[in-house]
Formats: structure tokens, C-alpha cells, sequence
């Protein structure tokens, strides 16, 4: 198919049967599957999968393209893979498409699909994921779980594809940019019983996981202008406890000073 003719249309396949489907009639997800379903009338709208393997990102593998993805993917898209898979995604989290950053139309066109979306893979299924929705880290499990229905929230564990390399959630936003592949697995988090000791001399028993933030331990003992210390060292809210060797049967002191050290560099709610 000449470049002009790959611009007017999509090529389609599905068990080994390619058609052409005309791009101005398959703007919308929605539109497309109804296209799809016409051509392949056993291939029920509600189990298909769209992927595609054509931008450099998917490393020669079919990558799934989210329905919420293909209005602005598909100006790029030449030739797409239907699939079938038994699970299907859940609806959107209520949060996804608040205060989010968006690529327009124009916008996303003038920049590289490396630039746009990251390929998230968990056992043999890839997903294309917009850079623009996940630039924190909860943003990004919110998504997960989402496109991987059989993971649950807090055994999401987000590694380089590579090397498998864990990425800690407070370094996502700073590292995101130079991603272009993660590895997605599910993990049992381990739980541990931390100690706070609060100002009023009490001292409470938390359990928590070890990836838990410090702003976690914060929001149990409701300390929203005070902080916390561990073997002399302040903790930064968006730590993990595991960041300051917080292990089973620690102590933490919960201590509030007229002035905040000065690399304690962190917004923190009700500070």
C-alpha cells in the first residue's frame, strides 16, 4: 500500500484476514469497532481489542491502544491488530480525567509517540499509557489497574523494562520523562508495626507497608502541621518509610519546630 493510499485507510486484521477501513469513517473508538463488527460479523464490539506494533516505542510487538487513546493516536496509526481477550478494563477512576494535562490534537501531532505515551507491559500484554495522565506516581497506578484488571492497587509495583529495576514512586516524576517502557508486576506488600511517639507523650501502634509514605503514617495519626523524626534524621512526607530503614517495632517522634530544617524541600496539605 503506497504512503497516499495508508493515509486514506486502515488496515485491519483479524485471524489472519486484512480489510481496509477508511479513516474518516473510524475518527471515534466507537465508530471503529461498529466498522469492524461489520466486516467481521462474529467479533462481538464488547471483547475486541485494537493494537498496533507501528511506532518504534512498541519494539516490534503489538502494543493495545486504549479507547480513550485512538482519537489521538490514530492520525498516526497505520495498520491495527484485533484481538479477543476475556478481560476487559475497568471504567475509569473517578480522578483519571480530573486536573489532568492534555495533548491537543495539534500538540500531540507535532511531538514523537516516545513523546506522548509510555508502553506499560505486564505478561504478555502491553498498553499504551499518555504521559500527560500519569505524571505522579498515583496517577499512574490509577491507570494500571485500569488497562490490568487483575491487579490490585496496592501490589502494583512499576520496574524498568530493561533490568527490572524497581522504580520508587517518589522518583516517577522526575525519571518518567526518560522512560518509554516500564515493566508492571504485582507484588504482596510486606506490612510492618511502626510506633509513633505523638507530642501529648501517648504513643500509637500503626501498621503499614513498607512502601507506605511518611504523608501515610501522617493522615493514621491525623498529624497535618507537625512532623516526624527517625534516629535523629526529619522525614520528608513524600518518602517511603522503607527510604529511612523504618522497619518492624520502629519508633518515630512526631515533633514540631517554629522553623522547618532548611532541606526539608516539600508541600505537605495543612502545612
Amino acid at each position: 500500500m503506497g504512503s497516499s493510499q495508508s493515509r486514506i485507510h486502515i488496515d485491519a486484521t483479524y485471524r489472519g484476514v486484512t480489510v481496509s477501513i477508511r479513516r474518516k469513517e473510524a475518527v471515534y473508538y466507537d465508530n471503529l469497532r461498529t466498522l469492524l463488527h461489520i466486516h467481521f460479523p462474529r467479533l462481538s464490539k464488547d471483547v475486541m481489542i485494537i493494537q498496533t506494533k507501528d511506532f518504534d516505542i512498541c519494539k516490534g510487538e503489538y502494543v493495545d491502544v486504549p479507547d480513550e487513546l485512538w482519537v489521538d493516536m490514530s492520525p498516526r496509526i497505520r495498520s491495527i491488530r484485533i484481538v479477543v481477550r476475556s478481560t476487559v478494563t475497568r471504567p475509569h477512576p473517578k480522578t483519571y480525567l480530573e486536573d489532568q494535562t492534555f495533548y491537543d490534537v495539534d500538540e500531540d501531532l507535532a511531538l514523537s509517540p516516545k513523546q506522548c505515551y509510555i508502553v506499560a507491559t505486564m505478561g504478555e500484554n502491553s498498553v499504551f499509557v499518555s504521559r500527560g495522565r500519569v505524571t505522579n506516581y498515583k496517577d499512574l497506578v490509577a491507570s494500571l489497574v485500569r488497562y490490568f484488571p487483575a491487579l490490585a492497587k496496592d501490589h502494583v509495583v512499576v520496574q524498568t523494562s530493561e533490568r527490572s529495576i524497581d522504580i520508587p514512586p517518589q522518583l516517577w516524576p522526575d525519571i518518567s520523562r526518560y522512560i518509554e517502557n516500564i515493566k508492571v508486576i504485582s507484588r504482596r506488600p510486606i506490612k510492618i508495626t511502626v510506633f509513633v511517639e505523638l507530642l501529648t507523650g501517648e504513643t500509637k501502634s500503626l501498621t503499614l507497608t513498607q512502601s507506605a509514605l511518611v504523608s501515610d503514617l501522617a493522615d493514621l495519626v491525623y498529624s497535618y502541621n507537625k512532623y516526624f523524626e527517625y534516629e535523629g534524621e526529619w522525614l520528608k512526607f513524600d518518602h517511603q518509610l522503607s527510604n529511612y530503614n523504618i522497619r518492624e517495632g520502629s519508633t518515630v517522634h512526631q515533633v514540631e519546630h517554629s522553623s522547618k530544617p532548611c532541606n526539608w524541600g516539600l508541600r505537605y496539605a495543612g502545612n
